[in-house]
């Protein structure tokens, strides 16, 4: 399909976008995109939070619906700059996500991988530890700037 070949995604959620792009595709196959409707988009995001359900909690929806709606929004909104059709059937549902049309999806609190406690410990140790000649003393530092791109010390 030309609009994947148009998106950014990167190594580790590719599969998982192609996973929700064929589950679009599954579904109209080759429907010509001015021939789908908002109902139908509807009928199978409810489809997708039916049959998705959240691993540790069977009885709620995961949020792949939610996911889908938001691939499904880009994929017409380019569709439609691109002429492949003549009107938007995703625009009403594009801010759906926490509307009647979707189950609001709620994981609650996901566990700390580290004890506060246990961490406070570990980066005391640290600091106190000479056996690097202080060499890492930026280490606790570097702990709480995890994740961010392109940081010096």
């Amino acid at each position: 399909m030309a609009w994947a070949n148009t998106q950014k995604w990167g190594d580790n959620s590719k599969p998982k976008r192609h996973y929700n792009l064929n589950l679009f595709i599954k579904r109209f196959g080759d429907t010509p995109m001015n021939e789908i409707s908002t109902a139908d988009l509807i009928e199978l995001l409810q489809d997708i939070e039916t049959t998705h359900r959240q691993r540790n909690d069977p009885t709620k929806p995961s949020d792949k619906a939610v996911r889908c709606r938001g691939m499904i929004v880009d994929l017409f909104a380019w569709a439609t700059v691109h002429e492949y059709c003549t009107t938007n059937p995703a625009e009403p549902i594009a801010n759906a996500k926490t509307s009647h049309i979707l189950e609001t999806v709620s994981y609650g609190n996901r566990q700390a991988l580290v004890k506060p406690n246990e961490f406070g410990e570990l980066m005391h140790d640290i600091k106190h530890d000479n056996r690097m000649g202080g060499k890492y003393l930026s280490l606790p530092y570097a702990t709480c700037l995890h994740g961010r791109k392109n940081w010096r010390y």
